[in-house]
C-alpha cells in the first residue's frame, strides 16, 4: 500500500548520503503522496525539502503541486506555482507549450473558471496541449466542482472511466479522488474577489495564444495524395515502357511540345501543362521524386488536407511548365517530368520546417535544413538538363514559391464547419493564383 511505499522510501533514503539520490528519493516521496490524495502532507514534504523554484526544472513534479494547493484551496500559492513556471526558463522555451498550457487549464479548474475550462477546451486548446478525452472530463469535473455545481462535476468525473485509454491511469486514479471529496468541495465565486477574476481573465488570454499552433507536425502516416502520386508515376512510366519509350510514346502520354513557327499547334496541345508533369523517362528520377513527395509531404497533407495538397501540386507543376515555355517560347522543344511536381511539395514543407525548427533541438533542425537542400538541388539539376538555364531557374523558382505561397501562414485552430472542405480549396487556390 502507500503507507508501506512511503515507509520503504524514507527508510531508503536514511542510507544514502549522496545528495542527488536524496533529492530524487525526495520527489518520488512527494509525488507518491499526490497520487495517493494526500495532498496537505505532500506540500509539507515539498516545502521541508525543497526551494520553491525547484519545481520549474521538474515539470511533473510541478503539476503535482500545482493541482496540491488546488486540492487544499489555496489559489494564491497555486498562482504563484503558475507564475514562477510561466517565468522561468520554462515560460520561454516553445517546447514547453503542452506542460504551460496543461497547468493553465489545472489552475483555471480549481478557481472554478467552468466556463472558460469550457471554451479552451472547445476551441481545441486540450488537443493543442496533449490533453486526453479523459483529462478533459476531470479538467470539466474539478472546474464545476470548484464552481458549486455538483451534480455536473459528479457526470463529468464519472463520464472519465468511459474515455479513459489504457495510458490515462493516473487520470482515473484522480477522477476516484475527486468523485470521493466531491461532497466536501467548497463553492467558488469569481465575483467574490476581483483580483482573482482579472488573473483568471489573464490565464484565459495566454491559453488561447499558445492554444495557436506554431507549427503544424501532423505528419501523416500514409499519405492519401502521395500514395497515389507515387502510383501514378509507376503506371505511366509502365505504359511509356510498354509503348516502346520513344518520342511518339512521350508525346501519346501528353509532354509538352513547343514549335514557335507553328503556334497552332502549341495552343492545340495547351493540356500538355497538365499532362506533362507525370510522366517519367527515367527509374532514378522517378524514385527521386517519389521519394521527395512522399517525405515531404506527410507534413504537408497534415496541414493542407489531402484535397488541397492535391490541389497545390497540380496547379504548381502546370504553372512551373507554363513558365518554362514563356521563357523558352523562341526555340523548339519538348519537355516532360514531375520534378517541378515534387518542387512544389518541397517548397510546401519548407515554412512547415522553419516553423518546428523552434520546437526541436538544433541539430535536428539543421538536418532538415540539408534534407531539403540536397533535394531542391538534385530536382533542379534534372530540370537544367532538360530546359535550359533561363528556362529552368524561371520554373524552379515558380514551383517552390507555389509551395512556399499554400503553407506561409502558420494554422489556426477553428471549429469544424459544413463547407470546409469548399473554404480551404477556395483558399488554396486564390493564395497560388
Amino acid at each position: 500500500g502507500v503507507d508501506a511505499s512511503l515507509a520503504y522510501l524514507r527508510e531508503l533514503d536514511a542510507r544514502v548520503v549522496n545528495p542527488s539520490t536524496h533529492a530524487v528519493i525526495q520527489e518520488q516521496l512527494v509525488a507518491l503522496l499526490f497520487q495517493a490524495g494526500r495532498f496537505e502532507e505532500g506540500i509539507r514534504a515539498f516545502k521541508s525539502e525543497f526551494h520553491p523554484g525547484y519545481a520549474a526544472l521538474r515539470p511533473a513534479l510541478a503539476l503535482g503541486l500545482l493541482r496540491a494547493y488546488g486540492e487544499c484551496g489555496d489559489l494564491d500559492s497555486a498562482g504563484g506555482v503558475l507564475r514562477m513556471l510561466e517565468q522561468t526558463v520554462v515560460g520561454s522555451d516553445p517546447r514547453a507549450r503542452q506542460f504551460l498550457g496543461q497547468a493553465r487549464l489545472t489552475y483555471l479548474a480549481y478557481a472554478g473558471a467552468s466556463a472558460s475550462v469550457e471554451q479552451v477546451l472547445a476551441d481545441g486548446g486540450g488537443e493543442a496541449f496533449g490533453v486526453s478525452a479523459a483529462g478533459a472530463q476531470l479538467y470539466r469535473g474539478i472546474a464545476r466542482a470548484r464552481m458549486g455545481d455538483r451534480e455536473g462535476a459528479k457526470a463529468a468525473l464519472q463520464d472519465v472511466a468511459n474515455r479513459a485509454r489504457r495510458r490515462d491511469y493516473q487520470i482515473l486514479n484522480a477522477a476516484d479522488l475527486a468523485l470521493e471529496g466531491l461532497g466536501s468541495t467548497q463553492a467558488w465565486a469569481p465575483g467574490d474577489a476581483t483580483a482573482d477574476a482579472e488573473t483568471l481573465e489573464a490565464v484565459v488570454e495566454r491559453i488561447k495564444t499558445h492554444a495557436r499552433p506554431e507549427v503544424e507536425m501532423r505528419a501523416v502516416a500514409w499519405p492519401v495524395v502521395p500514395t497515389g502520386v507515387a502510383i501514378a508515376f509507376l503506371v505511366i512510366y509502365g505504359l511509356f515502357v510498354a509503348w516502346g519509350q520513344g518520342i511518339e510514346a512521350m508525346t501519346q502520354l501528353g509532354a509538352v511540345a513547343w514549335t514557335s513557327a507553328t503556334p497552332p499547334a502549341a495552343l492545340a496541345s495547351w493540356w500538355s501543362v497538365w499532362t506533362a508533369g507525370w510522366l517519367h523517362t527515367d527509374p532514378l528520377v522517378l524514385t527521386l521524386n517519389a521519394y521527395a513527395i512522399w517525405t515531404t509531404g506527410k507534413l504537408v497533407e497534415g496541414r493542407l488536407g489531402a484535397v488541397g495538397f492535391a490541389l497545390v501540386l497540380v496547379l504548381g507543376s502546370a504553372m512551373a511548365h507554363v513558365t518554362a515555355l514563356l521563357i523558352a517560347s523562341s526555340h523548339v522543344m519538348m519537355f516532360w517530368g514531375a520534378s517541378w511536381m515534387a518542387l512544389v511539395s518541397l517548397g510546401a514543407a519548407l515554412p512547415i520546417g522553419i516553423r518546428a525548427a523552434k520546437m526541436i533541438p538544433g541539430n535536428r533542425a539543421r538536418r532538415w535544413y540539408v534534407i531539403v537542400g540536397v533535394f531542391v538541388s538534385a530536382l533542379s539539376l534534372t530540370v537544367l538538363g532538360m530546359v535550359g538555364v533561363w528556362p529552368a531557374v524561371g520554373s524552379v523558382a515558380v514551383a517552390f514559391g507555389v509551395g512556399v505561397a499554400a503553407t506561409a501562414r502558420p494554422p489556426r485552430p477553428r471549429a469544424v464547419h459544413s463547407g470546409a472542405v469548399r473554404g480551404q480549396l477556395l483558399r488554396v487556390a486564390l493564395t497560388v493564383v
